[in-house]
């Protein structure tokens, strides 16, 4: 534990930092999957129990009623524990946009915590400030933390934990520790079936550490043991809150197939390219390109084991599914990266002079490159060329001296993310910008809500609190005059950071509309038809 009065002020600034840029907006409308989280959540919530979902097939636009089973749109794809925490906010604070994001907050900032005790443990003292300070400032993980699912907070704080206490049971050997990393194993299997995954760089540290693989398996068996258990009482649980057994299979059914084999290679390719892109530049190219040093230098002993293959286990898992939602998954190994980069950070920048101008001086000059391109998320679908400057500069500064080298790329960091915080420069906050303008101009136009064929966060909007929401989205590849004007669709809200010619298209056909236009871009419709 903390010994030093000056570590504890330390921690807290970075603790009071975090909550500081992670209840910014916390407010702001819900976008894309997490309108699936928060429907459920909130029919649930109001006694509605299961509900008949409207579910758009592959043939029309027009929805038909599943009635044999219905649908309570809760997200029975996972285990029930990511629901029950929602809930449990509701019951505090209401049906609010504010009572859903203090979920993902509250878990992010526990796992801000639970990784500076990690490095801790693993390095020092230093070594685990660095880390939480990173991650408090990093977008990723403010993004992650402010999402409502299970991913990027919940589930990142479960196996954050479970790895803690397995490494402080190597350490000191007591058993209440590994009964610990049980228990959070338990925790994380219970919030998605994923969770699983941790246990695997755990029995790699494991057996670095002791060389003894029967020991290894023993260990093993016990994670084994808790899995199978974990996953009884997701069976108990689905039962308890909807007297069904069907939706245990849904489960299992949705963590199934993730491995392509009807796309082309090209397809693949480009797939593959854009997840590195994704988190790369959610990290921002500064930290990968410190990434990349720290996993080439940083002393290979047990910690930089469990690390790397905390990080590379997860980066390849998650690499092989075709079109997922990567970034979102990939939250997982965000403590190890930032400890591992705090690592080579320590080990260079405090013997470094003048340190901390070289990196106010990077951090300020990436700011202005930033503010001269007008940077922001939705370039990558347009023009991105302003978004490689950013990595041609983060290359750029390997050539400068090795200790120089840690404070420019710290202060790249900084500076890019000062920036994408601001506005409306980061795709979330673009897109809940998008959900609340069509949404406005939809009842200014004075269409009714269950008549207008739009995005399902839109839809989430426009449906009366204590309504059941029914989904009449459009999706994307049905984005085309004919296939509207088949369907006999009067009115549309539809916004897609990447289909502005689709959307420019149909708007010629429009009897009455709105364009709405973001960062020089159209990216969103509302429209009456003939």
């Amino acid at each position: 534990m903390l010994k030093h009065k000056r570590e504890i002020v330390f921690l807290l600034l970075i603790i009071l930092l975090a909550v500081s840029l992670r209840t910014v907006g916390m407010d702001r409308n819900l976008i894309f999957d997490e309108v699936d989280w928060a429907t459920g959540i909130k029919n649930y919530f109001l006694g509605n129990g299961l509900v008949d979902y409207y579910i758009a097939d592959a043939n029309t636009v027009h929805a038909h009623i599943d009635t044999e089973y219905g649908s309570l749109l809760l997200w029975y794809a996972h285990p029930p524990l990511g629901t029950l925490s929602y809930l449990s906010s509701l019951h505090i604070f209401g049906i609010e946009n504010f009572a859903f994001r203090v979920v993902p907050v509250f878990f992010g900032l526990l796992t801000i915590l639970a990784t500076f005790l990690l490095g801790n443990e693993m390095y020092s003292k230093k070594v685990g400030l660095v880390a939480a300070l990173l991650m408090a400032f990093s977008r990723y993980h403010i993004i992650a933390s402010q999402a409502i699912d299970i991913d990027g907070a919940i589930l990142t704080f479960f196996a954050t934990a479970s790895v803690l206490f397995f490494v402080m049971f190597k350490k000191r050997g007591r058993t209440s520790y590994f009964l610990a990393s049980l228990l959070f194993i338990f925790l994380a299997v219970n919030t998605k079936l994923s969770g699983i995954l941790i246990i695997i760089p755990i029995l790699i540290y494991s057996f670095y550490a002791d060389r003894n693989l029967k020991k290894t398996l023993r260990e093993g068996a016990f994670f084994a043991v808790t899995a199978i258990l974990a996953v009884c009482s997701i069976f108990l649980a689905t039962y308890a809150m909807t007297g069904s057994y069907d939706y245990f299979s849904e489960i299992f059914s949705h963590a199934a197939g993730i491995i392509p084999t009807e796309y082309g290679l090209a397809e693949l390719t480009f797939d593959k390219l854009f997840f590195i892109s994704q988190i790369t530049w959610q990290l921002t190219p500064f930290i990968a390109i410190l990434l990349l040093l720290a996993l080439l230098n940083v002393k290979k002993n047990s910690s930089y084991i469990i690390l790397t293959a905390w990080i590379l286990f997860m980066f390849f898992i998650y690499f092989l599914p075709y079109a997922t939602e990567k970034q979102r998954y990939f939250s997982i190994a965000l403590p190890p990266i930032f400890i591992i980069a705090s690592k080579y950070i320590t080990d260079l920048f405090g013997k470094l002079e003048h340190r901390y101008k070289y990196c106010a001086i990077s951090a300020i000059s990436i700011f202005i490159i930033a503010v001269m391109f007008g940077v922001n998320d939705i370039m990558a679908f347009y023009n991105p060329v302003p978004l490689l400057i950013f990595y041609l500069i983060a290359v750029a500064f390997l050539v400068l001296p090795e200790k120089m080298r840690s404070a420019f790329l710290i202060g790249g960091a900084i500076g890019l993310t000062a920036f994408m915080l601001t506005g409306l420069n980061s795709w979330p906050v673009a897109e809940s910008y998008a959900v609340n303008t069509l949404s406005e101009k939809v009842q200014d136009f004075g269409y009714n809500y269950d008549e207008v064929y739009c995005n399902k966060d839109i839809k989430f909007y426009l449906t009366p609190i204590e309504e059941i929401m029914y989904d009449t989205t459009i999706p994307s590849k049905y984005l085309d005059i004919k296939y509207i004007s088949e369907s006999n669709i009067e009115y549309i809200a539809f916004y897609s950071v990447r289909d502005e010619n689709r959307i420019l298209s149909i708007s010629d056909h429009c009897k009455e509309k709105y364009l709405l236009n973001l960062n020089n871009h159209i990216i969103g419709l509302t429209c009456k038809l003939p």
